[in-house]
């Protein structure tokens, strides 16, 4: 299986025109609408086929992911180091990180 094959997909995550998927190994990919940057791949613009999302930097996959969620415009991921990640809108602070603008690369959940 390569590393873009969404078989063995442990779990789907639908937003509004978006979905979401877990790996079986660990990694988060998204398709669909990317008008705001929520599937997580460092551009807004939409795509029909699953891309990887990226980590922090852009530079690489995200790994360890242990769930995908999606919601209006903005998709966020747990880890296995306990960790959250979200990207996409944040016009109400759906991103966690303590307000700001949109995000096209996953942000670190802040905790209170």
């Amino acid at each position: 299986m390569g590393d873009d094959d969404l078989r063995g997909t442990a779990q789907l995550a639908s937003g509004s025109f978006d979905l979401c998927a877990r790996t079986g190994t660990g990694r988060a990919r998204c398709w669909g609408d990317n008008t705001y940057g929520q599937l997580g791949v460092g551009t807004t613009g939409p795509t029909g086929i699953s891309a990887a999302v990226r980590n922090m930097a852009g530079t690489a996959e995200l790994l360890r992911v242990t769930s995908v969620a999606a919601g209006l415009r903005f998709s966020c991921a747990s880890l296995t180091n306990g960790q959250a990640r979200c990207w996409g809108t944040n016009a109400l602070n759906q991103l966690g990180n303590g307000g700001g603008g949109g995000q096209s690369l996953p942000v670190v959940v802040s905790l209170a």
